[in-house]
């Protein structure tokens, strides 16, 4: 459960972070004019949606989105080409292991459980599955913002 003046705070922390960035750098996100913005439901809003005895509040949030599909094959077009990348393409990730001599192996599912590394750097841009790849690096976040399920990574 999250506090109804922290998730004000939250929304009113994230719009001006992005406002800051913005001002600061020139660009807009998504190349779209409009300002990332919030507004609290009132009474009347909430009791229309929802059952005021379960949520305290609600909020309306701007919100952008991309095609991962899009977003994906243009990662590909520009890390594929680059062999000083590596990829492992797709696979199902099942656990991340720090290496005592450095760098990380990676274990993953690729038509039967293989080994892959060593690796200097790793990102786990998982779309889902990402805080169970924490825990398995024994790295967890403080907060919680994944379904806690392996997923497969493009």
């Amino acid at each position: 459960m999250v506090d109804i003046d922290d998730l004000r705070r939250h929304y009113a922390d994230c719009v001006s972070i992005l406002h800051d960035m913005q001002a600061s750098s020139g660009r807009r996100y998504l190349g779209r004019e409009e300002p990332a913005s919030f507004r609290e439901l009132g009474r009347h809003e909430l009791e229309s949606i929802l059952d005021p005895t379960h949520f305290a509040g609600a909020f309306v949030t701007s919100e952008r989105s991309v095609d991962p599909r899009i977003l994906a094959g243009r990662l590909r077009e520009a890390v594929w080409p680059k062999r000083e990348l590596p990829s492992s393409g797709i696979r199902l990730v099942a656990g991340v292991k720090r290496r005592k001599a450095g760098g990380y192996e990676v274990a993953f599912d690729n038509n039967g459980a293989q080994q892959a590394g060593p690796y200097d750097q790793v990102v786990n841009a998982l779309w889902e599955g990402r805080l169970a790849i924490d825990r398995s690096m024994e790295s967890s976040p403080t907060t919680a913002g994944s379904s806690g399920t392996n997923s497969e990574t493009a």
